[in-house]
């Protein structure tokens, strides 16, 4: 009786503290550890890192509200190169893949979130979970951009296990 107390209980503690882990990474986000995981994503070719020298939309730790970090990243199945005349995965912005910005708190994240889908499709396909924001380019059909987005969250859960 006792050891099946027990087995339930750490049964218990076990998968809350792993769901709680998982979505306390959304709200403890790091820009450098997200960008290592989505160099696990097979299709992802090309990853640039916001700095504070480029930093395409200026948000870059502005003191207002903006993010605390950001990177942009191309993908192999709306990168095309002839229709940019950059490599840099900064400067083709969303368009040609997408981006993930982290934010201090949930209420800027929000913000952010609620300015981007104003601009309906042309902000790209975007998501909000925790502090992190996920724009995905719209060059993607429904379900090519719901596989990528499903492959950024695995991802990124699977670095916190």
């Amino acid at each position: 009786m006792k050891k099946s107390v027990l087995f339930t209980f750490c049964c218990l503690l076990l998968f809350t503290g792993c769901g709680e882990r998982k979505e306390n990474y959304f709200n403890n986000p790091n820009i450098n550890t997200i960008k290592n995981s989505l160099t696990n994503i097979k299709d992802i070719s090309s990853i640039c890192m916001v700095t504070p020298n480029h930093d395409p939309n200026g948000n870059l730790n502005d003191g207002k509200g903006g993010y605390n970090g950001a990177l942009y990243f191309t993908h192999s199945e709306t990168d095309v190169t002839s229709e940019s005349d950059t490599q840099d995965a900064c400067d083709k912005g969303v368009t040609y893949g997408g981006s993930i910005e982290t934010y201090e708190n949930t209420k800027d994240a929000k913000k952010r979130y609620d300015y981007l889908i104003s601009w309906g499709k042309t902000a790209g396909y975007t998501h909000q979970k925790g502090k992190v924001i996920i724009r995905l380019s719209t060059k993607f059909s429904a379900d090519e951009e719901k596989k990528l987005y499903d492959d950024i969250i695995k991802s990124l859960e699977a670095t916190q296990q």
